[in-house]
């Protein structure tokens, strides 16, 4: 069962209810197959749902975050890139910029990598 601290950890945080009851009493659905979001089974009426997490600062909690993405590219192996980086492999990265609104913490998570791959060469 979810702890009340995960439940509402303070005043801005709303509980996690269950859809169809209401009820507060949850767990977290170990026989749901891999999805996105977190897979939760209410005890009360056996209702199974999934829910997204959200974004919470890792310095002071708060929820109230502002989230921006940027696309860029980075060096498979940062080493071999410093060394010979005309030839070193790289990726795009999309990545996500999170700000909180509170203590102004900002941090980054990589969303995704899409590998470089050169197009084939054309008649000359």
């Amino acid at each position: 069962m979810l702890s009340p601290d995960q439940r509402s950890c303070d005043s801005e945080r709303m509980p996690v209810q269950c859809p169809k009851c209401s009820s507060e009493d949850l767990d977290r659905d170990r026989d749901s197959a891999d999805s996105p979001g977190i897979p939760i089974i209410c005890n009360a009426c056996g209702h199974r749902f999934t829910r997204e997490p959200r974004i919470v600062c890792p310095r002071c909690g708060s929820v109230e975050v502002d989230e921006s993405s940027v696309e860029g590219w980075a060096y498979d192996d940062p080493e071999e890139g410093r060394e010979h980086p005309e030839t070193a492999a790289w990726s795009y990265v999309d990545r996500l910029l999170y700000r909180c609104e509170r203590c102004r913490h900002d941090w980054q998570a990589v969303a995704s990598v899409r590998p470089y791959t050169p197009k084939p060469a054309g008649p000359a």
